[in-house]
């Protein structure tokens, strides 16, 4: 598989496709590189657990937030993305997607819809 070049979402690795091409527009995203930080008795600080990626939209209308949803019916999902990490480059993993559970809907769009990744492993 060649490497990701753009925002991508998948239920597996195989049927991963391009955020674009699902009818979801990319997203502003975060990339922290451990899901926990703590402070030694040294003083210096320590990453502890898998990435955490978040992905923000100012707002999805509901086309784009059903396409969205349909990779996470419940309240999480394993699902594949590729996304931007700290490194400005793309990345594949796999991880649990979990959907915000409160909207604000107007005029037919969600608005800050907010997108967390968790336990993200390296896919490739």
């Amino acid at each position: 598989m060649a490497a990701a070049t753009d925002y991508e979402l998948g239920a597996s690795l195989l049927t991963m496709d391009t955020l674009g091409n699902l009818g979801i527009v990319n997203p502003q995203s975060d990339h922290r590189d451990y899901s926990r930080r703590i402070e030694t008795g040294s003083g210096i600080v320590k990453g502890l657990g898998y990435p955490v990626v978040t992905w923000y939209y100012k707002y999805l209308d509901a086309s784009q937030y059903d396409a969205l949803k349909t990779f996470c019916a419940g309240d999480g999902a394993a699902v594949y993305i590729a996304t931007v990490d700290n490194n400005r480059t793309f990345v594949r993993y796999a991880c649990n997607m979990q959907m915000q559970e409160k909207f604000t809907i107007r005029n037919d769009k969600y608005l800050d819809v907010t997108v967390t990744f968790t336990h993200c492993v390296l896919a490739e």
